[in-house]
């Protein structure tokens, strides 16, 4: 499905993984990072993650697909409607908020400088 955020459009799909009582969501940015872009954004994604409660972003070295992640172990209890919203709408306020970052890179800033625009410090 295609989100829009306060800060722009991504991609978004969820899952199950039934054998491990797990479910997922991923949001995609709109385009892959550049090859010589991508030691920064490495560095863009490792600054924000620090920090990051629930969800992380990843960074596909060889193609450079960008994503969030977030998910529910579920073991033990029922997938019930809250979780699956929580797990949902986490993801999505999470690369909502960090795209004008993942944009500042694309455009050639600086990691530390794309940090800053998500409201991150040194």
């Amino acid at each position: 499905m295609i989100i829009d955020g306060a800060n722009g459009s991504f991609q978004c799909s969820a899952g199950l993984l039934q054998e491990w009582d797990l479910f997922f969501v991923h949001s995609f940015a709109a385009e892959p990072c550049p090859k010589h872009l991508r030691p920064a954004m490495a560095e863009f994604l490792t600054r924000i993650n620090y920090g990051l409660f629930s969800g992380a972003f990843e960074l596909d070295l060889e193609d450079g697909e960008i994503r969030a992640k977030t998910s529910v172990d579920f073991r033990g209890s029922q997938l019930d409607t809250a979780l699956v919203r929580n797990t949902v709408e986490t993801n999505w306020l999470l690369m909502d908020r960090h795209l004008p970052g993942l944009q500042a890179i694309l455009r050639g800033e600086s990691p530390l400088a794309a940090a800053r625009l998500t409201g991150h410090s040194d």
